[in-house]
């Protein structure tokens, strides 16, 4: 499984300067994990619990609850985290996380049909796609 991970994760070599001007690390979407055999379920512990079990192909993620002013908040939160403590930006790498892995509207509904999205009946799977493509650039 970790060759197909590897795989699907493989970027073109770049120069030393576009590597130390990204700090951006690739990671396949969702789909794309789901296809090679990782599963995501639900964990306690918020983002502190973050996990990926290798031998069990299994993504551990803290379960999202999102409604209309979910943007909003997370923009909120990220800011203030940047504010007052910038050298330990969890919520923020979480955030990150979410945009990484989540790229389309296949994406959000393996994400809720596996329990780690929970959103009312006004936020549809669509508007989670946008509200995570949505975030870009957030620590910049």
């Amino acid at each position: 499984m970790s060759s197909h991970l590897e795989s699907l994760s493989s970027n073109p070599k770049l120069s030393e300067e576009e590597e130390e001007a990204l700090e951006v690390v690739n990671i396949p979407c969702v789909r794309e994990l789901h296809s090679v055999g990782v599963y995501f379920q639900p964990v306690e512990g918020g983002n502190m619990a973050i996990e990926f079990d290798e031998k069990k192909g299994i993504f551990y993620l803290p379960v999202l609850k999102l409604d209309l002013n979910s943007e909003v908040i997370m923009r909120n939160l990220v800011a203030h985290e940047a504010l007052t403590k910038p050298d330990f930006l969890i919520f923020t790498r979480y955030t990150e996380l979410m945009r990484g892995i989540i790229d389309t509207v296949e994406d959000v509904k393996l994400l809720k049909n596996a329990g780690i999205i929970e959103s009312n009946s006004s936020l549809g799977v669509e508007e989670t796609e946008e509200l995570f493509n949505g975030m870009t650039n957030v620590t910049g």
